[in-house]
């Protein structure tokens, strides 16, 4: 089973706990459904900010080609509970 940091103290009623996959690892954390897909980047980079090169990133569901829409919530691109989402550089981002 691969290693997932968690940030999860189960105490998180009416959150979206996503399992976050990054480029030097997966994350999993409790968000706000109402959290624009911009923060929970910053909040992702901030994380892993000892790891990740700075960079542009964008949020996909996994599965997906295309990015999630910053300025939208996570409600509002429909992501639901326990969502694998995964963090990826923007062409001539981060890595």
């Amino acid at each position: 089973m691969e290693n997932v940091k968690s940030t999860d103290t189960g105490k998180e009623a009416g959150k979206l706990h996503l399992i976050i996959s990054t480029p030097v690892g997966k994350w999993q954390h409790p968000f706000d459904p109402q959290t624009t897909v911009r923060e929970v980047i910053e909040q992702i980079l901030e994380h892993f900010k000892n790891s990740l090169e700075p960079g542009n990133y964008e949020l996909r569901a996994q599965g997906s080609s295309t990015g999630l829409q910053r300025e939208e919530t996570l409600a509002a691109n429909q992501i639901g509970d326990k969502t694998d989402l995964i963090l990826v550089p923007e062409t001539g981002g981060g890595k």
